[in-house]
């Protein structure tokens, strides 16, 4: 990708890295509140939990349902459209799967127009994404389940 290119786009991924990632973080505290269940535990099972879902009827609030698949999260909000995945299989919420990040900016209003630069182009995601991480706006985190072929990914460097 070409410099100049990439200088048009990478403060619009830095913000919807942002902003994926402290939604992720929202919506996994709402998850915790309301069923009083913490997915840093990776030997606890959801089994005790299915029967209040099913009550619930997936609805995390009026405005989001969810449903779990291949040990991830979808959120999707009942209002906009919006689709905010979760992968579960590290410390932080928020890591910048590539198959999730770009379903989140294809479902939000605010990023639909940059997601259509990525459209059938993921290399000019990565290398975006390096980009930032090159420029220390992104950290690269671990998997928990490195031993199982999960790679390290990046996330939005949080300063504070």
């Amino acid at each position: 990708m070409l410099q100049e290119e990439l200088s048009k786009i990478y403060l619009d991924v830095e913000k919807a890295t942002k902003s994926y990632q402290l939604l992720c973080e929202e919506l996994i505290n709402k998850f915790k509140n309301k069923y009083n269940y913490d997915f840093r535990g990776f030997n606890k099972s959801l089994k005790p939990f299915r029967e209040k879902f099913e009550l619930d009827n997936n609805k995390l609030t009026d405005d989001w349902k969810f449903y779990f698949h291949g040990g991830d999260i979808c959120f999707k909000n009942l209002n906009s459209g919006q689709i905010v995945d979760v992968n579960l299989k590290y410390e932080k919420y928020g890591v910048l799967d590539l198959w999730f990040f770009q379903c989140f900016l294809r479902t939000t209003a605010e990023f639909k127009e940059l997601s259509k630069v990525f459209e059938n182009n993921t290399l000019k995601l990565v290398q975006t994404l390096k980009y930032l991480r090159d420029i220390n706006k992104l950290d690269l985190v671990n998997s928990n389940f490195k031993n199982y072929g999960f790679e390290d990914k990046f996330i939005w460097k949080n300063r504070v």
